[in-house]
Formats: structure tokens, C-alpha cells, sequence
């Protein structure tokens, strides 16, 4: 069965005001679900958003898919996220074998 993933935006950090603007976002914390077969492996993380003038968008305008493509405009791309859960959730569903007990044991 293929790997599901699921990103999430779990907060967003804003200044109050600035440049006559409302709400500009700075920070997005967000997280990145892998699943398959009932196992599942989490990524969460921080991307700082610039501000850019003139393309600014209002916060209540907003949508998931937008904020999304800021954070994978950096380096916060989603390829290397999702590789990472990917190799988290590999180790999950076939965890290596235990290391032999210690000699003298």
C-alpha cells in the first residue's frame, strides 16, 4: 500500500501591524504525517515567512494550500520532508533487529 501524507498547519505566528497591513505572518509551525498500513510517522516543524511588499495577502483571505507553498518555497521543501517521514515510517513498519546481548551476559 502507497504512503499517505498529511501536512498540517498548526500555527501561525503574526505581527499585529505593519505597513498599514493586519495580521503578517513571520512564522508557520506545521507538520508532516506519513501513513501506511496503520503505522504512522510524524515531522513537524518552523519555517520563518519574509515579508514581501506589495504581495501581501489578507489573513482572513488566506488558504492551507497558499501558507503550504510559502513554506515549500524555502528551504522547508516538501520532497525532503516527505523523504524523511518516509525514512521514519520505513523504520517503524521494519525496525531493524535488536542488538545481541553483550557478552559477559
Amino acid at each position: 500500500m502507497p504512503t499517505t501524507f498529511t501536512w498540517n498547519i498548526t500555527h501561525i505566528k503574526c505581527v499585529p501591524s505593519y505597513n498599514g497591513n493586519q495580521n503578517i505572518i513571520y512564522d508557520v509551525i506545521w507538520e508532516c504525517i506519513a501513513e501506511c498500513d496503520g503505522h504512522k510517522a510524524k515531522s513537524y516543524g518552523s519555517t520563518p515567512i519574509p515579508y514581501v511588499d506589495g504581495a501581501f495577502t489578507p489573513y482572513e483571505q488566506l488558504t492551507k494550500e497558499q501558507v503550504l507553498s510559502w513554506i515549500w518555497a524555502t528551504d522547508t521543501t516538501k520532497e525532503g520532508v516527505e523523504m524523511g517521514v518516509q525514512d521514519q515510517l520505513n523504520r517503524v513498519m521494519n525496525p531493524p533487529p535488536p542488538p545481541p546481548k553483550l557478552p559477559w551476559e
